[in-house]
């Protein structure tokens, strides 16, 4: 059987669009691969993105909360010593107008004389010893301490100073206690300080 010209170009023409469709199909799925995987890529991009902004939106308010955690936690300790100090200044304030009217009792001489003599006993046996008193006390109880004394002990009054109580020296002014009711005064108000804002905490 003879094959004429039109077979030829006609079996030529199948194995020519039959390559054309094979590399079609071969070209087109690559192409259909390629943009899979871009958007494969794409997506995972996206997701992780998704997750460094969730992660650093949580970050943001993670510092923010602990924040205001610490600017609440400030103002509270500041309330709180605010409301020690005026207590604080209350008590103060209480505990002189005791030492006043202290001051002004009968049981006061008596409380001159122990200072008088606890003081004493702190300077050498025979050591001449200068109490200073304050102006008040040197004129209301002057007589009544003498009788209580032997000449080693001298009374003066004292400067402005002393409120109240007595100060000591001896005779050469090489040895000085303060009873004054200044110097315990802020003895009380140390003792005060340390009971509140170590004792009391943080609750006041």
């Amino acid at each position: 059987m003879s094959t004429t010209i039109e077979d030829k170009i006609s079996l030529f023409a199948k194995v020519l669009f039959e390559r054309i469709e094979e590399e079609y199909e071969n070209e087109k799925n690559k192409i259909i691969g390629y943009y899979e995987a871009e958007i494969k890529r794409v997506k995972e991009e996206y997701e992780r993105k998704k997750l460094d902004r969730i992660r650093e939106v949580l970050k943001e308010a993670e510092i923010k909360k602990q924040r205001i955690i610490s600017k609440a936690l400030t103002d509270k300790k500041q309330d709180i010593l605010k409301k020690k100090k005026e207590l604080l200044e209350k008590l103060i304030e209480d505990m002189l107008q005791k030492v006043e009217d202290f001051l002004k009792q009968e049981g006061y001489g008596e409380f001159l004389i122990n200072s008088i003599t606890e003081v004493k006993n702190k300077f050498p046996e025979k050591d001449k010893i200068i109490v200073y008193l304050s102006k008040k006390d040197f004129e209301r109880h002057l007589d009544y301490l003498k009788s209580k004394f032997d000449e080693n002990i001298e009374f003066r009054m004292g400067t402005e100073d002393i409120k109240g109580g007595i100060i000591a020296e001896s005779a050469d002014g090489r040895v000085r206690i303060d009873f004054s009711v200044s110097s315990l005064l802020e003895e009380g108000k140390s003792l005060l300080a340390q009971l509140l804002f170590s004792r009391l905490g943080e609750e006041v």
